[in-house]
């Protein structure tokens, strides 16, 4: 299947006018464009369960050499259209590095199909809603530099995407007055004392502050205690690793490697072909625990 999509990439660039050549299997990709702008993309075609670190270092790469990166997934590992997924660490980390898209790719024969997905933003835990756009077009490829700044991630990247078409086009205006946060229109009141938001004062909330007035005491901001809780925030992030593994965070690095061999055999994704996608996603949960704590050790 992998092959079919290269081919029919392939082809797509013969007939686009801002592609100007490809290679395949080199370092960077599986396939290597060059736009009419002299920039180079890698696409990568993956049909297997990706870990956390790889991503990272496969962007870290290509950065380094001046590639954009581009990312096209088994679409039988994503999920479906209009579900509800908590994506695991590495589908999220692509759907940033994508620029809040993740593209996904069938096989029927030898036909190919190429669409985008979004996952939306939810607040707190709660699952996000997953939503698919249209097929891509070849000659929409675009680059960006993507600043990523979360907890497993982050970091200057050279990204590519497929533009962004009609599926990400804003669909609905958004009332302003429904973001108007100033402290002024905030009441418990009823409708009545609502009607009065809009009042100006009597009078002004900051006219008797005094730079001191608390105390006389210049505050000044050393960023110790900021150093002193990052070891403990270190030390309940590898202990979630280890928890993932089923071992406690005393546990020794041969009790660590048991432990990651029991659970890829308990998780593989073959082994369950009637919820491949909920094991998919818990295989790499395990993949980028274990990597973490070797990664520690070493």
């Amino acid at each position: 299947m992998k092959q079919f999509v290269l081919d029919y990439l392939a082809k797509q660039c013969e007939q686009a006018d801002r592609v100007v050549g490809f290679h395949r299997d080199l370092d960077e990709a599986d396939l290597l464009i060059t736009l009419i702008s002299g920039k180079q993309i890698g696409v990568c075609v993956i049909n297997r369960v990706i870990r956390l670190p790889e991503i990272k270092e496969r962007y870290e790469h290509n950065t380094r050499h001046g590639v954009y990166t581009l990312y096209v997934m088994d679409g039988r590992m994503m999920p479906r259209d209009n579900s509800a997924v908590e994506p695991p660490h590495w589908m999220a980390a692509l759907h940033t590095l994508m620029n809040a898209r993740i593209y996904a790719y069938w096989c029927e024969g030898r036909d190919v199909t190429i669409r985008p997905f979004h996952m939306e933003w939810k607040w707190g835990g709660s699952p996000r809603t997953v939503e698919y756009g249209d097929e891509i077009d070849l000659n929409a490829l675009r680059t960006d530099v993507i600043y990523p700044a979360t907890k497993y991630i982050d970091g200057a990247y050279f990204a590519a995407n497929f533009g962004e078409g009609a599926f990400w086009q804003k669909r609905q205006s958004m009332d302003e007055r429904q973001f108007n946060y100033s402290w002024r229109n905030w009441t418990y009141g009823n409708r009545q004392q609502r009607a009065t938001e809009n009042e100006e004062p009597s009078w002004d909330p900051w006219e008797d502050y005094e730079p001191g007035y608390a105390s006389e005491e210049k505050w000044e901001w050393t960023g110790e205690e900021f150093r002193q809780r990052q070891p403990r925030r270190a030390q309940a992030v590898y202990n979630k690793h280890y928890a993932l593994l089923g071992v406690p965070a005393t546990a020794s690095l041969d009790e660590v490697k048991q432990a990651y061999r029991r659970k890829a055999r308990e998780y593989h994704p073959d082994l369950h072909p009637d919820s491949k996608e909920e094991y998919t996603a818990k295989m790499a949960d395990i993949n980028e625990a274990f990597a973490a704590i070797i990664k520690r050790a070493k």
